[in-house]
């Protein structure tokens, strides 16, 4: 991410979405649930998300906000059927009951103007 502090293209109901990649939906692009996310709710800051149809994690099941910086950062989401973690570059590991079978990859930026630079390996 070139500028952290971007802010958003893009207000939905008042909300502003900046960016998120990671696993969403089965079998198409449909940004809904079910999801396994990286996700910036926030200028400068990022998250991790898991959000299920049903189970443990029937509503929202997220970390707390982290800082974002311009340096180069490694995100990993791994998924089993039994739950899905996720692992940011300084070792800090999250981990979501209620595995979600296979999703398409998604990435999606609304920051105006800042890049967002992303290489997936499987």
């Amino acid at each position: 991410m070139t500028s952290p502090q971007s802010g958003s293209i893009i207000t939905d109901g008042g909300k502003q979405h900046f960016y998120w990649f990671g696993f969403q939906h089965a079998g198409d692009f449909v940004a809904n649930e079910p999801w396994s996310i990286f996700v910036s709710r926030m200028s400068g800051s990022i998250r991790t998300e898991h959000v299920s149809f049903a189970g443990a994690c029937a509503t929202y099941c997220e970390s707390p906000d982290r800082m974002q910086t311009s340096a180069s950062r490694l995100y990993r989401i791994d998924r089993t059927e039994n739950g899905v973690s996720f692992l940011y570059d300084d070792g800090t590991f999250v981990e979501e009951p209620d595995g979600l079978g296979d999703m398409s990859i998604m990435i999606r930026s609304s920051l105006k103007d800042s890049g967002l630079l992303s290489v997936w390996s499987g």
